[in-house]
């Protein structure tokens, strides 16, 4: 049972700080009151669910008009944003952390994203798919992730690609390495004050051996060309 610290649960209050975060170091003009939760199933009911700022058709949805978040927590979610009169593009993916995201396109335009509920699991859906829309909005090219060893080896999860929690480290001959963490768990935040990369484990293997190129992601998509003199 969650917590409660006012009338917002633990959970809730950690997910909306990680994305208040994320979002700033977006650089977009998105504010933490951007973020919200979809409406209830009474609402949708009782016919009042356009009434809720995602089913708004005007820039009232997110900063710059086109981007909108919104809290993916139950299956609920992709009714009560049809009910909004959205288009939901994907819902759940073949992923872990952040299998029930959801991506839709509302009446407005807008995109708008549903995150999980745990606080890791949002955080990695916020970085690989809203930091990939951003630059495609921004007319930037695609980013592309470092390819690095790994420092041990390390167990995958056939039929999902893991995104990690990882660290950066150096061989004793001065390479760069990558470090994958322990608690891995989506509800686990402490380890992510040691995470400095997102490691990905792609879904076509069990075992990963220690020395194996992965892709790594830097924990902001304006990051990624500080490595570059130095991928493979």
């Amino acid at each position: 049972m969650r917590r409660q610290i006012g009338t917002v649960g633990v959970v809730d209050l950690a997910r909306r700080q990680c994305l208040a975060r994320v979002v700033h170091e977006l650089a977009t003009r998105a504010k933490q009151g951007h973020a919200w939760p979809t409406p209830d199933r009474d609402a949708v009911r009782a016919g009042t669910a356009e009434q809720h700022p995602l089913g708004r058709s005007n820039a009232d949805a997110s900063g710059n008009g086109k981007l909108a978040l919104g809290d993916v927590g139950s299956d609920f979610v992709p009714d009560a944003l049809r009910a909004l009169g959205a288009e939901v593009l994907f819902h759940k993916l073949r992923m872990r952390p952040g299998k029930p995201l959801l991506l839709a396109r509302l009446a407005g335009g807008q995109l708008c994203f549903g995150l999980p509920g745990n606080p890791v699991a949002s955080a990695v859906g916020a970085r690989l798919f809203v930091d990939t829309a951003l630059r495609a909005l921004l007319g930037m090219p695609p980013e592309l992730p470092w390819r690095l060893p790994l420092e041990r080896a390390v167990q995958g999860k056939p039929g999902f690609d893991c995104i990690q929690k990882a660290a950066l480290g150096f061989d004793r001959d001065g390479r760069v390495t990558v470090e994958v963490l322990t608690g891995q768990e989506s509800f686990r935040t402490r380890p992510l004050l040691a995470t400095t990369v997102w490691a990905r484990l792609p879904a076509q293997n069990e075992w990963f051996a220690a020395g194996r190129l992965i892709d790594v992601h830097p924990p902001c998509h304006l990051d990624h060309s500080l490595m570059r003199s130095v991928t493979p």
